[in-house]
């Protein structure tokens, strides 16, 4: 919070207070600079344990652009997905080329449409359940066993990475055959597989065993946050004419507006976490509802439909009497 410039309050047992301290009056936005990106419906979970990373706008993979993912360090994938396989595992092969880390949570992967496998880059998640208990795992060398939630969990159900793995950095302990919950691709070390749904058990029981382990995974300290800049901006509403103007002096700005589909602009919008982003200058938007000419049109031939049955219903009801 400090690091961030709020002073600590107060606090009870149920929450803690913090004040942002700025100098800017009326509207303000916030530039956010994230080293970090999670792309999937499940990537969020990461940010409980590194801030630094942002959350991607899409869950699929080929609908970022080279450009997009190249400004960041590392990319974690959790819950994503794919319009096109070949063309995903192009553009990730391509960053990881480019000295971009990218880590992918085996428990989350997309089903292979043409095998019915779950797979990326011929690695592939096999299902395994733990019940009442952990087996031993290694880490660094070290044996480590994850205490079970019994109160929560009657089984946890994983997966364990199988196929093409180069190298082998973390397996259960004694066990045939191996069991692997980290490996690394066979093509490039920036590519690394996680498994056993390991970074969720760490979000719901935190230890300090896993903290050190993906601190060596993702070769990041998790008390880094990300740099935010608070900036002024003008926003003017005219209601009347469901219309917004933004002024801004800076790009990339979060205006903390909700982002939504009924927004429409000259200028392209961006939206992170749900929230629209601008960029410098002028930004007129207006605020439209999506499919209106059809939505109207569907319900004009909905009435003369209703009007034309009543019609006929009447004309035979008369024709039968």
């Amino acid at each position: 919070g400090k690091e961030l410039g709020y002073d600590f309050i107060k606090e009870n047992e149920n929450a803690f207070l913090f004040k942002l301290n700025y100098d800017i009056e009326g509207h303000f936005g916030t530039i956010n600079n994230y080293n970090n990106i999670a792309i999937g419906t499940s990537g969020y979970f990461i940010q409980y344990l590194y801030p630094d990373f942002k959350t991607g706008s899409s869950i699929y993979i080929d609908d970022y652009s080279y450009d997009e993912l190249i400004k960041f360090k590392r990319i974690y994938l959790a819950g994503f997905n794919y319009h096109n396989k070949e063309k995903a595992e192009h553009l990730l092969k391509e960053l990881a080329k480019s000295d971009v880390k990218i880590v992918i949570d085996m428990s989350h992967l997309p089903t292979d449409l043409s095998t019915g496998k779950n797979s990326l880059f011929n690695v592939y998640a096999q299902e395994i359940n733990f019940n009442a208990s952990f087996p031993v795992i290694e880490i660094d060398g070290s044996q480590f066993k994850l205490p079970f939630q019994s109160e929560r969990y009657e089984s946890w159900k994983t997966y364990y990475l199988d196929g093409d793995i180069k190298k082998i950095q973390g397996s259960l302990y004694f066990t045939y055959p191996e069991l692997i919950y980290w490996g690394v691709d066979k093509e490039t070390e920036n590519i690394n597989y996680l498994g056993f749904n390991l970074i969720y058990y760490c979000v719901e029981n935190k230890t300090e065993e896993l903290i050190q382990l993906f601190n060596k995974i993702f070769e990041l300290n998790d008390n880094i946050v990300p740099e935010r800049v608070l900036v002024p901006i003008d926003i003017e509403y005219n209601l009347l004419n469901d219309n917004i103007c933004i002024n801004s002096d800076y790009d990339n700005v979060n205006t903390n507006l909700a982002y939504l589909d009924c927004f429409s602009s000259f200028r392209e919008l961006e939206n992170e976490e749900n929230l629209l982003i601008v960029n410098k200058g002028e930004t007129n938007i207006n605020i439209e509802y999506p499919m209106f000419k059809i939505s109207f049109i569907c319900s004009i031939i909905g009435v003369i439909s209703l009007m034309s049955l009543w019609i006929l219903t009447l004309f035979i009801y008369k024709k039968k009497k």
